[in-house]
C-alpha cells in the first residue's frame, strides 16, 4: 500500500470515530470561559481519598524521624566519633588571640599610614614661615603658611580694629578664625570643604588639590538647552566641473544634476576622465541619521562618492614601501542598460605599521614608543546634538579605537552639567563594547568646564608614568560657552600643572564659528599644546589619530588619478558620482591627500564596441610625499576585457558593495538614471540579499542594508515619521 492511499484510509477511519453529540457545543464553549469558571471546574474534579492521605503523609516529621532511627550504625562508628577532640585548649586559645592582634595592629598601622601620605601629598604644605601680627597692638605669633593663606579675607564686623601685617612675603589676609574672628568662605575654605565633605580614601588626590585653584571658574547658568535652528540642507554641496571641451552635454549636467554619458567618437579630449580621490562619508552617515529620526533625507544632501566611500573594500594593502597602490575589478552593470559594464578603479594607502615592540610608525615617522594612555574628555552638552556634532564625535570615536596600538589603553570622561568617567584603560579589542555603550548615549544640559577638565585631568594623571610610555589628554567641545577669560584663568593654571607633569594635552573645536574661541585659545596657550578645529566625522577622527599619535596621518599629499579609456574599445562611458547638485557648488580639485588605512574609488559604466579587443583603458596615479616633497607614481595598470566577470555573482566583493551602495545613492537623490525603473528601490534591496554573504559581516554593509530596507517603509512623497531603530 503506497504512502498515499495509507494516508487515505487513515483519515476514513478516523471520521467514523463517533463523537458524543453535546461535545462540540462542550468545545465550542471553552472559548468563552473565564479564569474564574476553569478555577472552579479543577476545584470539583475527585480526588481519591488514599491519594490525598498519601500526599499528607510525605511531610509527617515523626515518621521521618522514626525510620531514621531504626537505621543500624558500622560498628566501631560510634568509639571513633567520640575521640574526635571537641575541647581547644588555652594553650591555642592565647595563641589565636595574640596573632589576631597582631594582624589587627599591623592593618591599622598601615590605613593611618596611608591616609597620612594621602593627605600630605593631596595639600603639599610647604615650608612654614614665622609671620607676626598686630592686632591692636597686641602681639600675635603664628606659624602659617603663605601660600595656604593667600586670597582668604575676614569680616570683622563694623568695629573692625585696624590690622597691621609683617611679613617677608606679600601682604596676605590671614584667617583668624581660631581666634574666636568669623571669616568669610574664601578659596581655603572651598579647598578644606571636600576634606569635610568627603575625606574618604577614595576621593581623587589630583581633585582636591585643584579644588581651591577652581573656585568661582564656572560661571552660574550656562545652559546650552535652547533649541535647534531647524536647518533644511545639512551639509554643502560640491562636485567637479565638467570639461571645457565640445561634445560634453553640458545641458544634461546641469538640467539632471548628473554626469551624462560621454561619447568618446564625438572628442578624443574625452577620452581621460579624471576625479578626486574622495574619502568624505558625511552624507551616508547623514542619511544614515535622518531615517533613524523617521525622515526621508533630502535629495540635495546625498553624495554617491560619499556612499561609495562609506564601505570597506578591504583592498589589499600597498606592497612594502610604498604609500598608495592601485586596486581594479569590473563586471555587469545590472542596474544599467543590458550593456552596460562597471568597472571600479581604487586607490589603497599603505596602514599604520606597528612593530612587536609596539613603536608606531606614523607618516613615515618612528616614535620609540611602547604605550600610549590617551584620555579623551567630551562635551555632551545639549549644543552638541545641533548639526549633528555628537553623532560624528561618535563615529570619530569608534572609528578611532581601531587606530590604537596593541598596547595603548583609551579613557573616556563625559561632561555636561556634572562630569564623570565613563570608560578607563580600554585597548582596540574593546570596540565592540564601546559602540554599544555609545550608542545609548543622548545630549543634554550646559558645559560645566571646570568639572569636566579637572575629572579628565585626574584620569589622565592615573597613567603610569615609565620609559617609553607617552600621557595625553584631549578634549572635544564645541565651545567654552560663557566662560569668560577671567574665569578661563584658573583652568588654565590646573591644565599648566597637567602639563608640566608630562601629559601632553591637546582641544579640538567642533564649533561652526568662523574663528576659534579665545578661551580655547588661552588653554592651549597655557598648555604648550595643541588646539585643531574639526566639523567631519573624518576630520575628527584623524584630528585624534594626530593628537595621539604625535605626527601627521597623511600619507600621500596632492594624490592623482586619471583613467584614460581605450577609443578602439570603449564606446561611452559614465562616471558614478562627483556632479554638482546645484549653482554654487564647490568645485573640487582634482588632487586629494590620503591618510593612513584610508581608500577611494571611482565608478565608471562603460560600453564597449562590438567586436573590440581587449584594452580597455590604462590607470595612471601620482602622489607626493608629505614629509619629502618628493613626487612618487604608482605602476601603470592596464585594465583588459578579461577582467570583467561575466555575471554579478561572480563580480569580487568590492564592486557588488560599490554598485549597491552607489545605486542606493542614486535613488536617493532621484538621478535620472534610476528614476526611469519603476521600483528602482525594490531592486536594490534584492540584490543586495543576492549578494555574496561575506559582504553582510562587514559592519558597513550591513548599515547600509538596514538603511535601505528603513527606506522601503516610506514611500516617495510620504511625510510620514517612521519609529525610530532600537
Amino acid at each position: 500500500m503506497s504512502d498515499s492511499s495509507k494516508d487515505t484510509w487513515l483519515d476514513g477511519q478516523l471520521r467514523d470515530v463517533p463523537v458524543p453529540e453535546d461535545l462540540q457545543p462542550r468545545l465550542r464553549g471553552v472559548s468563552d470561559w473565564a479564569d474564574e469558571h476553569i478555577d472552579a471546574s479543577l476545584g470539583d474534579v475527585p480526588v481519591l481519598e488514599r491519594l490525598a492521605m498519601t500526599l499528607t503523609g510525605i511531610v509527617d516529621d515523626e515518621r521521618v524521624d522514626r525510620a531514621l532511627c531504626d537505621i543500624v550504625l558500622p560498628r566501631g562508628l560510634e568509639d571513633r566519633l567520640r575521640r574526635i577532640p571537641w575541647r581547644v585548649s588555652r594553650r591555642n586559645r592565647a595563641r589565636r588571640t595574640f596573632t589576631a592582634a597582631a594582624f589587627w595592629l599591623t592593618i591599622s598601622a598601615s590605613y593611618v599610614i596611608a591616609m597620612f601620605g594621602l593627605a600630605r601629598s593631596a595639600y603639599q604644605v610647604p615650608e612654614v614661615s614665622r609671620t607676626l601680627v598686630l592686632l591692636e597692638h597686641d602681639t600675635i605669633e603664628l606659624e602659617l603658611s603663605a601660600d595656604v593663606v593667600q586670597g582668604v579675607t575676614f569680616d570683622f564686623g563694623q568695629d573692625s580694629p585696624d590690622v597691621q601685617y609683617i611679613s617677608a612675603q606679600q601682604q596676605l589676609n590671614i584667617p583668624l578664625s581660631e581666634f574666636g574672628v568669623p571669616a568669610r568662605e574664601g578659596a581655603v575654605e572651598s579647598w578644606l570643604a571636600p576634606l569635610r565633605s568627603a575625606g574618604g580614601p577614595l576621593v581623587d588626590v589630583n581633585l582636591l588639590r585643584w579644588a581651591g585653584t577652581l573656585v568661582g571658574s564656572q560661571p552660574d547658568g550656562v545652559d546650552d538647552g535652547l533649541p535647534e535652528l531647524t536647518q533644511v540642507v545639512g551639509i554643502d554641496p560640491r562636485g567637479i566641473q565638467p570639461p571645457l571641451v565640445p561634445g560634453y552635454d553640458r545641458v544634461f549636467l546641469f538640467n539632471h544634476g548628473v554626469h551624462p554619458v560621454v561619447v568618446l567618437a564625438d572628442n578624443e579630449d574625452l577620452s581621460t576622465s579624471t576625479a578626486p580621490l574622495s574619502t568624505s562619508t558625511e552624507s551616508f552617515d547623514l542619511a544614515r541619521r535622518r531615517i533613524h529620526e523617521g525622515r526621508r533625507p533630502d535629495p540635495r544632501t546625498i553624495r554617491v562618492e560619499d556612499f561609495l566611500a562609506a564601505m570597506d573594500y578591504r583592498f589589499p594593502p600597498p606592497p612594502a614601501g610604498q604609500a598608495l597602490a592601485i586596486r581594479t575589478a569590473a563586471g555587469p552593470a545590472v542596474f544599467g542598460s543590458d550593456h552596460a559594464q562597471l568597472l571600479q578603479v581604487g586607490v589603497q594607502a599603505r596602514l599604520g605599521d606597528v612593530d612587536a615592540g609596539g613603536s608606531g610608525f606614523v607618516g613615515g615617522a618612528a616614535f620609540p614608543v611602547d604605550t600610549r594612555y590617551v584620555t579623551i574628555a567630551v562635551d555632551m552638552s545639549a549644543s552638541m546634538g545641533w548639526q549633528f556634532r555628537w553623532e560624528r564625535t561618535r563615529s570619530a570615536l569608534l572609528r578611532f579605537v581601531r587606530h590604537l596600538g596593541p598596547r595603548d589603553r583609551l579613557s573616556l570622561v563625559l561632561f555636561n552639567d556634572t562630569a564623570h568617567v565613563l570608560a578607563e584603560d580600554l585597548g582596540r579589542e574593546h570596540g565592540e563594547q564601546l559602540r554599544q555603550t555609545l550608542e545609548a548615549l543622548k545630549t543634554d544640559g550646559g558645559t560645566n568646564f571646570a568639572d569636566g577638565l579637572s575629572r579628565a585631568a585626574a584620569v589622565a594623571l592615573r597613567a603610569p608614568v615609565a620609559s617609553g610610555v607617552e600621557r595625553r589628554l584631549v578634549v572635544l567641545t564645541d565651545g567654552a560657552a560663557g566662560l569668560s577669560p577671567e574665569r578661563a584663568e584658573p583652568l588654565a593654571t590646573m591644565l599648566a600643572d597637567v602639563a608640566n607633569r608630562g601629559v601632553r594635552i591637546g582641544f579640538v573645536d567642533l564649533g561652526l564659528q568662523d574663528e576659534v574661541q579665545t578661551v580655547l585659545n588661552r588653554l592651549a596657550a597655557a598648555t604648550d599644546g595643541e588646539l585643531r578645529r574639526a566639523r567631519t566625522a573624518d576630520g575628527i577622527l584623524w584630528t585624534l589619530v594626530e593628537l595621539h599619535s604625535g605626527a601627521s596621518s597623511v600619507v600621500a599629499s596632492e594624490a592623482r588619478l586619471e583613467v584614460q579609456f581605450n577609443p578602439q574599445v570603449v564606446a561611452a562611458y559614465r562616471l558614478i558620482g562627483h556632479a554638482p547638485a546645484a549653482a554654487g557648488t564647490v568645485s573640487l580639485a582634482a588632487e586629494s591627500e590620503l591618510r593612513l588605512g584610508e581608500s577611494a574609488t571611482l565608478l565608471y559604466e562603460v560600453w564597449f564596441h562590438p567586436q573590440a579587443g581587449n584594452d580597455v583603458a590604462t590607470v595612471h596615479l601620482s602622489w607626493r610625499d608629505p614629509l619629502t616633497g618628493r613626487s612618487h607614481s604608482a605602476r601603470s595598470q592596464r585594465i583588459s576585457r578579461l577582467q570583467f566577470a561575466k555575471s554579478f555573482m561572480e563580480s569580487s566583493l568590492s564592486l557588488q558593495s560599490a554598485a549597491i551602495a552607489a545605486e542606493t545613492a542614486e535613488v536617493l537623490q532621484q538621478s535620472y538614471f534610476a528614476a526611469a525603473r519603476p521600483h528602482p528601490l525594490e531592486e536594490v534591496h534584492e540584490l543586495a540579499y543576492l549578494a555574496h554573504p561575506r559582504l553582510l559581516e562587514r559592519r558597513r554593509f550591513s548599515q547600509l542594508v538596514k538603511f535601505v530596507e528603513r527606506m522601503r517603509h516610506l514611500r516617495p512623497d510620504s511625510t510620514h515619521r517612521l519609529p525610530k531603530s532600537p
